[in-house]
């Protein structure tokens, strides 16, 4: 003790006997403003820090799905975890609840942080060609929308931060459609920046196509169909249609092997290279798709997501022109008597032939007969009998197929189901299934057919792909009592829902959030 001691004193009475001036030397391997954002080779590293943002938990490898697939009425959480079960059943009790809530939004300001250095500094570095700066700030105006887009549907009242921030800031909320008009802004602009398309070491970087169909996103939030029509025209029948079409086995959407074909609008890149890297930057880091990992059943994964059984039930009800059942069904999920609908296809699990008991509880049954079905979109099951963190499936955050949905959504709207049925119909076709005409003759009788069909489509060929919850919120679902009656029918997790002030249509703010920005309000009826 008396030794530590005499050591504890000697450095004290160093650093007060020296020169102050001395202890204000720079560390010269420690980077900053003052000497970052110099070189064209910064710029590089600095969009490119925004697209590792992907690889975060708080973003798009793990928590986002729950927030989109999980929360919605498509499917359900099964997880041991019971907060964690809690937060997707509309139960907030911890609003400062991590993996829920407050992880969410941080890394999603901590993307728009990065997103908004390249903005504010890379104007300034000289480069060889003004084209590629161009190019750069599109792509990190495109992610900062990507970003914003998430926080508007997730918590609708969110600040607007625009320049690189300091700690000190005391941000406001802005309400979600200004929200929309600040993306809108930033995604106009993009586009004029973009490349239209890209190959090599630079497939997985936002397109001019990328941002129309996020645009068109925003747009159809705000019921602006022409406007949204407008934007994906560009896409289907317009100057960018060369570029994209729908491949001709749709399981190929959901592979390593297939990744940025001709059906991806915008993908997010993952991969396997750094197996058990850390998370966060540090060297070496995990860049796979958590979600499989998460959602594979008991003995491979954690065990934690289960689709609900009306979307399946809703697959069985029509076959295919060659009097077989939907095979979209096999990729979404697994249930327990699959073999009786695809008795000729391989209805392993992981390599398991018979369905394990231990994939189901009896507090948490999902499917028929008691049993579970359980997500299996994303899962890489087709080549291997195990999951890790490192799954390198790329998720494709937007396809063709969902922007043909798109936009039939807009021309139903816009004139009717007569022009619209054909853009549904190519979606169908592709699943070997007759077109509209024939097989959902009543959806073509008026707009409110039509809708109606058209929700159910778009969960026949987008389930377990994050747009749902967005779907539900366009369509009215989220404010209406009638709607949420048609909710619990499909899933009872909405029997929590409040009907009297609609507030789960948005998360609650974290409290930590508030406490540290006075300036900050909690979202409505919290």
């Amino acid at each position: 003790m008396k030794k530590l001691i005499i050591i504890i004193s000697i450095i004290a009475a160093g650093l007060f006997s020296c020169d102050s001036g001395l202890l204000d030397v720079k560390n010269p391997n420690t980077l900053d403003t003052s000497n970052f954002w110099e070189t064209e080779a910064d710029a590089d590293l600095g969009i490119n820090a925004v697209y590792n943002m992907f690889y975060r938990s708080g973003t798009w490898a793990r928590w986002i799905h729950y927030s989109y697939d999980i929360k919605s009425d498509e499917c359900t959480n099964v997880s041991p975890w019971l907060e964690l079960q809690d937060w997707t059943k509309f139960k907030y009790v911890n609003y400062d609840f991590n993996e829920g809530n407050r992880w969410i939004w941080w890394e999603h300001y901590k993307a728009i942080f990065r997103a908004n250095q390249v903005l504010a500094y890379v104007p300034d570095i000289p480069f060889t060609s003004d084209r590629k700066k161009q190019r750069l700030l599109g792509e990190a105006k495109f992610l900062r929308a990507l970003y914003y887009y998430d926080l508007a549907i997730l918590w609708g009242n969110v600040p607007i931060i625009d320049q690189p921030s300091n700690p000190d800031d005391k941000p406001t909320n802005s309400s979600q459609d200004e929200v929309f008009a600040f993306m809108e802004t930033d995604l106009l602009d993009a586009m004029n920046m973009l490349e239209e398309e890209y190959t090599g070491d630079d497939l997985g970087r936002a397109t001019v196509g990328a941002a129309k169909g996020l645009l068109a996103r925003v747009y159809m939030m705000q019921h602006r169909w022409q406007d949204a029509k407008n934007q994906l025209h560009w896409l289907v029948e317009g100057e960018g249609k060369k570029y994209y079409g729908l491949v001709n086995d749709w399981e190929d959407n959901f592979k390593h092997t297939s990744e940025n074909n001709i059906e991806s609008v915008f993908e997010i890149q993952y991969s396997d290279f750094n197996p058990n890297g850390p998370e966060g930057d540090l060297p070496g880091q995990c860049m796979g798709l958590h979600r499989a990992q998460f959602f594979a059943p008991n003995g491979i994964g954690w065990n934690e997501g289960d689709v609900r059984q009306w979307v399946v039930d809703e697959f069985l009800k029509e076959k295919r022109n060659d009097g077989q059942y939907d095979r979209r069904l096999l990729r979404t999920a697994w249930f327990y008597n699959q073999k009786d609908y695809f008795p000729n296809d391989d209805n392993s699990i992981y390599g398991r032939t018979g369905w394990d008991a231990s994939w189901d509880f009896e507090s948490t049954n999902t499917g028929e007969k008691g049993h579970r079905c359980m997500i299996r979109k994303y899962q890489s099951d087709y080549y291997r009998t195990f999951e890790t963190y490192e799954n390198p499936i790329n998720f494709r955050y937007m396809r063709f197929a969902d922007v043909l949905l798109l936009y039939a959504e807009c021309i139903n709207n816009l004139e009717g189901p007569a022009t619209a049925a054909q853009y549904v119909n190519m979606v169908r076709n592709r699943a070997g299934l007759p077109n509209l005409q024939v097989g959902q003759p009543q959806a073509l009788t008026n707009k409110e057919n039509f809708q109606a069909r058209l929700e159910i489509e778009r969960t026949l060929e987008l389930c377990g792909e994050c747009v749902r919850w967005a779907d539900l919120m366009r369509w009215g679902y989220l404010e209406s009592k009638e709607k949420i009656e048609i909710l619990k029918q499909r899933d009872p997790d909405f029997n929590a829902y409040d009907t009297q002030t609609f507030k789960h249509k948005f998360f609650p703010i974290s409290s930590m959030e508030l406490n540290a920005n006075k300036n900050l309000n909690q979202n409505p009826n919290y």
